[in-house]
């Protein structure tokens, strides 16, 4: 008798309430006699035994695209995050392939006594020996500090042009 009253109860409430207008919550209260209700307010002097939780077609698509769309943009961060970390791998091994190259260079022109650009005037010094003579001009090109060192032999006069401490230009004339 009672799951029929239950069933009676629940189908009634279930016709009261329009299918998908909103969700309601459902209490099942249990009164002190032992009397069982359901309500869509709380149990006031009853004892709340459950709360059934009923939400329509369209909250429950709702929650389904919000939980789909989460995991979208959890999958895209982490596919961005792989991709900067291969990115930055990439870039880290380049740069150290670029700094063995420069080292490279840099001995070869300091063992062949010439200069190359990117060369620091320490470098330059090694190579070619302290200059003849330093030309420093009257002002700087656009904030930039700029040197001139002139290599004078006997049968020629090099130049080398710094930009910053670094080479950037070699001419000579015989």
């Amino acid at each position: 008798m009672k799951i029929i009253l239950k069933i009676a109860v629940l189908t009634a409430l279930a016709v009261a309430v329009p299918s998908g207008a909103y969700a309601a919550k459902l209490y099942k209260c249990v009164s002190a006699t032992g009397r069982i209700t359901y309500k869509q307010s709380k149990c006031v002097d009853d004892k709340q035994e459950k709360v059934l939780d009923h939400k329509s077609d369209a909250e429950r698509r709702q929650e389904a695209q919000e939980k789909e769309r989460r995991l979208m943009e959890e999958e895209q961060a982490a596919r961005l995050k792989k991709g900067n970390e291969e990115a930055k791998a990439r870039a880290e091994k380049h740069a150290a392939g670029m700094q063995q190259s420069r080292q490279q260079r840099v001995e070869a022109a300091i063992d062949g006594g010439f200069t190359v650009t990117g060369m620091s005037k320490d470098e330059v010094r090694m190579a070619l020996g302290d200059p003849t003579s330093i030309s420093l001009p009257t002002g700087s090109s656009m904030g930039v500090a700029t040197e001139l060192w002139v290599y004078r032999a006997r049968d020629k006069t090099d130049y080398v042009h710094f930009v910053s401490g670094r080479v950037v230009s070699k001419s000579g004339h015989e």
